[in-house]
């Protein structure tokens, strides 16, 4: 059962195949830790059931929640994605208001799906879903549709196919957002392409493109320009730039936005959050073609995440 289009969520049931593994997993570990490790179980199955009808694939063997001795150690309910990372299932009874996040899933996590046990143990219902846990609680009310997850979880955008000018109707110039006083790396960005027309390559130039983002809640509300480029480095590699910076009449990004960029196997390698007054981030990293990259842009409980193919 799917619900309403404003909330995706889904519900499905609970086979005997899932409480078949919860229950080796049960037999394993000491009363308490067993049914920890039960509801754990059920969550990661409920969640890797529906990626699957969903086409996407997951390795539970890659899994740490489907280890004996990683259970004994942690709290963890995480799920492999192929060639994303770990999604973590956390589950909650039915009329529970917030679902705790142990202090060790806390991080390296491409997110988070909430799922839902019924009473019974018949059913579970993966409720939403948040790209970041960072006061260690997520108030069931607040959590994102389910098609944040499916976004997320989605085709990468191929950074590569820029270069042939091929470009997703969403990802516009830079100019049809920023002006030229917002836009400060403009001059760095050109001057590498023009050093580059001094080397023996001089058929390679650089390419951005920007994206608008629209982040928060009711009480804090915000529009992001994301901007992404691509400049020619040591071959193979490529130099990639990251850059967010306010749209509209907002002079400065506002304070507790974060970025994030997360490498292929969900963990981070940058991480900066606005603390005080700034019209800008930047960064600037070097990948090989065919790597993947995430870039998650977040303000209050509302996070965007982009998935790039380099």
């Amino acid at each position: 059962m799917i619900n309403s289009k404003e909330h995706l969520s889904v519900t499905l049931p609970l086979t005997p195949e899932a409480h078949r593994i919860a229950e080796e997993f049960w037999e394993y570990h000491d009363s308490q830790k067993s049914k920890e490790v039960y509801m754990n179980t059920l969550a990661v199955y409920t969640v890797r059931s529906y990626l699957q009808m969903l086409g996407i694939q997951t390795d539970l063997e890659a899994s740490d929640s489907w280890n004996y001795s990683m259970q004994s150690r942690m709290n963890i309910a995480d799920l492999w994605v192929t060639n994303m990372g770990k999604l973590e299932c956390r589950p909650v009874w039915p009329k529970e208001q917030e679902c705790p996040i142990p202090l060790e899933v806390r991080q390296n996590r491409i997110g988070y799906v909430v799922v839902q046990i019924s009473d019974s143990l018949s059913q579970a219902t993966i409720l939403g879903f948040s790209q970041t846990a960072l006061t260690g609680n997520l108030r069931i009310d607040e959590l994102q549709s389910l098609e944040y997850l499916i976004e997320l979880l989605k085709e990468p955008v191929n950074l590569s196919q820029w270069f042939e000018n091929v470009f997703e109707a969403c990802w516009q110039t830079v100019e049809a957002f920023l002006n030229p006083e917002q836009d400060v790396l403009g001059f760095s960005f050109r001057s590498a392409q023009e050093l580059r027309a001094n080397e023996p390559d001089n058929s390679a130039v650089g390419v951005r493109r920007a994206k608008l983002i629209e982040l928060g809640n009711q009480s804090a509300r915000q529009q992001v320009v994301l901007v992404v480029g691509l400049t020619p480095a040591a071959d193979p590699e490529l130099n990639v730039w990251v850059e967010v910076y306010p749209r509209g009449d907002q002079t400065y990004l506002s304070c507790g936005l974060h970025l994030m960029l997360l490498n292929e196997k969900g963990s981070s390698f940058f991480r900066k959050a606005i603390e005080e007054r700034t019209n800008n981030i930047q960064v600037k990293f070097s990948g090989k073609p065919g790597e993947r990259f995430s870039i998650i842009v977040a303000l209050g409980d509302v996070s965007i995440t982009k998935a790039f193919l380099i």
